[in-house]
């Protein structure tokens, strides 16, 4: 099996979802927790959610290195299910998925990162505005919860068989493209950028 480690550093992550204690606190951050060596750690981004955002740049890449590539792709994380990586520009699907045929060689898995409850979350004030008219909403007042400082998390993506040079090649480019990868979408005004990633094989 082949391992690699990637070290991430956020700019402070703000992954948030509704809560019901409305006016109190109106948006929770999600975090990601698992027991290390007897350790709670934390993380803004679960596992799943890394391997889908190496899938994605993975495709960026493979689109742009040229056709050849294509079948490294499905080699690291199998079938395409949406079909959208490799359609073609113009092409418009029905809402049909791709039958699921082949299992990628990448799992994923958190190694490290910060200890649960060690005040690195805070509760920040925001205003709604309403996109509509582009004034402020009545009763606009909002908190949410955000990491108060520079995180940082240990990703292990390990591979079941040796890789190939294109495969290498591929992988190698998918994690570079991850910097400067924004965590968080509509919710993360700002955060969650990633700052570095060190990988070591």
């Amino acid at each position: 099996m082949v391992k690699f480690k990637v070290k991430i550093r956020f700019r402070g992550a703000h992954v948030v979802q509704p809560t019901d204690e409305i006016r109190k606190l109106d948006h929770k951050l999600v975090l990601y927790k698992k027991i290390i060596d007897g350790r709670t750690v934390v993380s803004p981004i679960p596992p799943i959610s890394f391997k889908g955002a190496l899938r994605h740049m993975a495709c960026i890449a493979a689109r742009n290195l040229g056709d050849e590539y294509r079948e490294a792709y499905f080699s690291l994380f199998g079938s395409d299910i949406t079909g959208r990586c490799f359609e073609e520009e113009g092409e418009e699907r029905k809402g049909e998925l791709t039958p699921f045929t082949r299992e990628g060689k990448i799992s994923v898995e958190l190694l490290d990162g910060p200890s649960a409850g060690n005040g690195i979350v805070e509760i920040r004030p925001r205003i709604r505005v309403d996109a509509k008219k582009g004034v402020i909403k009545k009763g606009a007042l909002a908190f949410s919860e955000a990491m108060s400082e520079d995180v940082e998390v240990e990703f292990g993506i390990n591979i079941r068989e040796e890789l190939n040079e294109k495969e290498r090649e591929l992988l190698r480019n998918a994690l570079f493209l991850l910097k400067g990868w924004s965590i968080g979408g509509w919710a993360s005004v700002g955060f969650g950028i990633v700052e570095n990633i060190e990988i070591e094989e």
